[in-house]
């Protein structure tokens, strides 16, 4: 017993006789079988609590720093007149913060301004190669839809269809129709053939609530679409969102479906 009470719960009482002390013997050695259990299972969780209290101080830690060192750059860049710096840190900012938000939606407008910003990016980067064009309706500038619905569906036409062919133009028209939000991205790039649109919105059909993706839908990760489709199914169980795209003479369309009923339902939570 002087063993257990410095904490050695490796060992146990041993007695042979069978009288009322063996009741008690044995039940004061399932006790200390418990308290061990007990015991491991608090430090296992004591270890999972400051693992999760490291891994939430370093999620912290890394967008300020991430932050200040941005800021940093562009306090210089204005100190020394570089405009292009200045530029691209404060889209970088933006984006970052965007992407680091914990709010599922965002509205209209600010959704074609974080696709602004990233284009921003890009022009320091490849020069004059795109002319983009956005015609959204006035009255739903201010509509919640999924963060990051359009700026990915943008980037995939750029890097897909554009820059393989050195130039070209993409535009982002946001419109109502049938009691709903259509949204299209269409750009003048490459293009895919008819067999390989096919098999790509047959893949987005079937993508949902399967646990392994087919060897379509796995390349669909690769350009974000699987990933927009499955947040809009989520996020519009009771209407009929759809994600589809269409070979275009030349290039790709890309259409978004969102339904009226629901679309609006979301507050305000831009910043």
């Amino acid at each position: 017993m002087s063993r257990i009470e410095k904490g050695d719960f490796n060992t146990k009482i041993t007695y042979n006789r069978r009288d009322e002390f063996s009741t008690l013997i044995n039940g004061y050695n399932i006790m200390v079988v418990k308290i061990k259990a007990l015991l491991e299972e608090l430090i296992e969780k004591e270890k999972t609590r400051r693992n999760a209290e490291l891994y939430a101080l370093q999620a912290q830690i890394n967008p300020h720093f991430l932050y200040n060192t941005l800021n940093s750059i562009r306090y210089f860049a204005k100190a020394y007149n570089i405009p292009e710096i200045k530029e691209i840190t404060t889209a970088l900012i933006q984006l970052s913060k965007a992407s680091l938000s914990s709010e599922k939606f965002i509205s209209i407008g600010q959704e074609i301004a974080l696709t602004k910003q990233y284009l921003a990016i890009q022009k320091i980067r490849y020069g004059d190669i795109l002319k983009i064009s956005y015609h959204v309706d006035s009255e739903l500038k201010q509509c919640m839809i999924p963060r990051f619905s359009i700026q990915p569906i943008v980037e995939n036409s750029l890097f897909h269809g554009i820059l393989p062919q050195g130039q070209g133009e993409i535009e982002v028209v946001v419109s109502s129709r049938e009691n709903g939000i259509q949204i299209s991205i269409r750009d003048d790039g490459i293009g895919m053939e008819k067999e390989q649109i096919d098999a790509l919105n047959e893949s987005l059909g079937n993508s949902i609530g399967k646990k392994e993706p087919k060897e379509d839908i796995s390349k669909l990760k690769n350009i974000g679409l699987e990933n927009i489709h499955y947040r809009i199914k989520m996020h519009y169980k009771n209407g009929r969102p759809q994600l589809w795209l269409a070979k275009e003479n030349p290039g790709t369309s890309v259409y978004i479906w969102i339904p009226e009923k629901i679309y609006g339902d979301f507050p305000g939570n831009g910043e």
